[in-house]
């Protein structure tokens, strides 16, 4: 039955289709195949609706990443209507199968209705059973989530009150929060990503229900907790993020390295002040080096270490995050020290991404700007003139009769300050150099 029909979702459906810069963009063509599936099914007898984000973010405004599609078919009948060799039965024992379409269209996944038994594990359902569209409505997770929308003739299907909680800005779970927090644990998670990433109020009810249960956050992987930090820290509204975990007391869970979890007032006004300046595009790495930093200089080598370890994070972002908080003193202190320093801090890492945090850091504790602009000045210039190639190396030491060893890296370092301070600055200039310094050694 629909239950409304609502003009804003068909002029935001209409706004969509036709701001498509052309037929051949992810978007447009995503969307046409998830007609199509739609279609398909409904001329095969069922009923088939978009179901979920998609249909969230187009009463939103937003154009969908991807579109999943909820039937009345079972999987089975939708692996018959669309072929076995179009269909990936991955998740067949929950109901779902995944329907292939003609690149660059994304694969749709084309889920039975469904209610679901409890969910031993925090996570899975023990058992499944198919149903009707209003039942399937109440086992998810948000009101936002929990509609369907018909592409053939453009109703909108809210059995759970999603559409008012849209209109009010609203992230409400369904039913009892307590029940959908225990079916997944997650859950607690994805409220407040989604709280944040569409600037709405996390409904009061379900965010004091998150702060009861935030130490079962533990029941669920790394990896997915991972992907939840990465998404609300790589998001322009991770301040937002950022309060809510602290609110939900989520944080002192999952990051209780940050000062804000046992920082003093001081120390969290400062780091909160830091992730707010953050740029909009800033990375999940800056966004931990934030988190992590009350104040330049505090030690955070092995802290950075057992968090990466924690979180099972990638290598390139454990060694960018260790370069980032290793970096920040050096370079917010760049003029009161030497330059080959500054210089050797701002090559480990990505120069301007340091510069960037390091910039919001300093202004959070009201320190002197100035070692941070030094910094900026010299990387904007030509990469070869404040990173020159080294005018020697080891093999070249080698033929000068300096045997292998640690004293060649040392002669080396010591060269390469010389270097970059302008002190020697030819190969013939180097190799004297260090003939004088072995002598004198």
């Amino acid at each position: 039955m629909v239950l409304c029909q609502n003009a804003r979702f068909v002029l935001a459906t209409s706004y969509l289709q036709n701001s498509q810069p052309s037929m051949n963009t992810k978007a447009v063509t995503s969307r046409e195949f998830a007609v199509q599936v739609v279609r398909t099914l409904t001329n095969a007898g069922h009923i088939a609706y978009w179901s979920g984000g998609c249909v969230r973010d187009q009463l939103i405004g937003r154009i969908p990443k991807d579109y999943d599609v909820a039937t009345n078919a079972t999987p089975e009948q939708v692996r018959d209507i669309f072929g076995h060799r179009r269909t990936l039965p991955i998740g067949q024992s929950f109901g779902v199968i995944t329907v292939l379409g003609s690149k660059p269209a994304a694969p749709i996944e084309v889920a039975t209705f469904r209610r679901e038994s409890s969910y031993s594990d925090g996570r899975h359902p023990d058992e499944v059973a198919f149903t009707d569209a209003r039942e399937d409505a109440q086992r998810r997770d948000f009101t936002i989530n929990g509609l369907f929308y018909d592409p053939l003739t453009d109703a909108l299907h809210d059995f759970i009150g999603g559409e008012e909680d849209i209109r009010r800005g609203i992230v409400r779970a369904i039913g009892d929060p307590a029940e959908r927090i225990a079916e997944d644990k997650l859950r607690m998670l994805r409220a407040i990503r989604f709280a944040a990433t569409f600037g709405f109020q996390l409904e009061s009810h379900c965010l004091e229900t998150i702060r009861r249960c935030a130490s079962q956050i533990h029941v669920v992987s790394a990896e997915r907790i991972t992907v939840e930090m990465q998404r609300m820290l790589s998001h322009g509204h991770r301040a937002t993020a950022v309060d809510l975990l602290v609110k939900s007391q989520l944080l002192a869970e999952i990051l209780p390295e940050s000062p804000l979890v046992f920082g003093d007032e001081k120390a969290q006004a400062a780091v909160l002040s830091s992730i707010g300046q953050l740029p909009e595009g800033a990375s999940f790495s800056q966004a931990i080096s934030v988190l992590l930093n009350d104040r330049p200089g505090r030690a955070l080598r092995d802290v950075v270490e057992q968090l990466a370890t924690r979180w099972k994070l990638a290598n390139a972002e454990r060694r960018e995050v260790t370069g980032l908080c290793v970096a920040i003193p050096t370079i917010v202190e760049a003029t009161k020290q030497t330059w080959p320093l500054a210089q050797r801090a701002l090559t480990r890492t990505d120069p301007h991404r340091l510069i960037q945090v390091a910039r919001v850091i300093a202004a959070a504790n009201q320190l002197d700007p100035s070692g941070v602009d030094f910094c900026d000045r010299e990387v904007k210039k030509p990469r070869e003139q404040w990173d020159p190639v080294p005018l020697l190396d080891g093999n070249q030491l080698s033929e000068l009769g300096i045997p292998a060893g640690p004293r060649v890296g040392r002669l080396l370092a010591s060269l390469r300050d010389a270097q970059l301070l302008g002190d020697v600055q030819t190969a013939q200039e180097a190799r004297k150099w260090i003939q004088a310094k072995v002598k004198s050694d």
